[in-house]
């Protein structure tokens, strides 16, 4: 792949723990790539910057990420300013060199044309870098076509980097289920999901890519055995839907034997009443007819 127009927001926030290791990924960045770095960031300068520069390939952030938002020198940027300035931006990728950074990156592919590299976890700095050195490198390989290709071979278990492509993303987004089930089919229906994403991200990496790249055997592997657990939960699923058709049906039948047990019941007990009645009222008679004859 060619070297790629990168911008790299690091910025300087003194009120939190310094990143030891920023100055690292801004030397591996430049490295491969053109990179052009800011430090000293207000508020409103991410939003500037995405919509009055030339659109860049990257947008790279290497810094703290919490509930608050992304945090610049004087404070921190909302998360809504985060999606207005890279809305206004459209790099083709941004990363996030974050800790946990997961929920914030599927928001800004489900509403920006940014696929999205993302932390599912806390992160040291340290790994951090790691990643950056490896990935940027690994972009410049002619055999590495596109960025979900090259996260892959840094991080092909998804162990603490993933990737969310925008389009997928809007799909997803899209074809949302309704509503939510419950019980084993709402597992169900989860592992479905997760397969389908899974299946996805291989089928984008196959595109442009040879056999034997690292991690591929592994991940068709995993989506193969979990393909296979789906198909068992399917079955036992089915049995189950069986089961309660078969007790529906003995239900049926027990009603229906006790309403005609309980008609049947009512008839005796009104016939043994009509008895009563008609020998009482024979008795009745005979006293009537021997007390006027006495």
């Amino acid at each position: 792949m060619d070297a790629q127009n990168v911008y790299m927001f690091a910025p300087n926030a003194e009120y939190l723990p310094k990143l030891e290791y920023v100055d690292v990924e801004i030397e591996a960045i430049s490295k491969h790539h053109n990179l052009e770095v800011f430090r000293e960031l207000e508020r409103f300068d991410l939003v500037s910057i995405g919509a009055e520069r030339e659109r860049q390939d990257i947008y790279h952030f290497a810094g703290h990420l919490g509930e608050e938002g992304f945090a610049l020198k004087g404070g921190y940027v909302s998360i809504a300013t985060l999606i207005i300035a890279i809305k206004a931006a459209e790099p083709r990728l941004t990363v996030f060199n974050t800790c946990s950074s997961a929920a914030l990156a599927q928001r800004i592919a489900a509403a920006t044309t940014s696929d999205c590299i993302f932390t599912n976890t806390a992160i040291y700095d340290d790994r951090g870098a790691e990643f950056s050195i490896a990935f940027y490198a690994v972009l410049r390989r002619e055999s590495v076509t596109s960025y979900l290709q090259a996260c892959r071979i840094v991080d092909p278990s998804d162990n603490i980097f993933q990737y969310v492509s925008a389009r997928n993303a809007r799909t997803d987004e899209v074809n949302e289920k309704p509503t939510t089930p419950d019980g084993l089919s709402d597992h169900i229906w989860q592992e479905l999901k997760e397969v389908k994403d899974r299946i996805k991200a291989i089928e984008t990496f196959l595109s442009g890519t040879v056999l034997g790249e690292p991690g591929l055997t592994a991940q068709v592997r995993g989506v193969k055995d979990d393909i296979r657990r789906i198909e068992r939960e399917i079955e036992l699923v089915d049995v189950l839907d069986s089961r309660l058709d078969k007790l529906d049906t003995r239900l049926d039948t027990l009603e229906g034997m006790l309403n005609y047990s309980t008609r049947t019941q009512a008839s005796v007990y009104m016939f043994w009443a009509v008895l009563i009645l008609l020998v009482m009222a024979v008795a009745v008679a005979f006293l009537v007819t021997y007390g006027a004859k006495g």
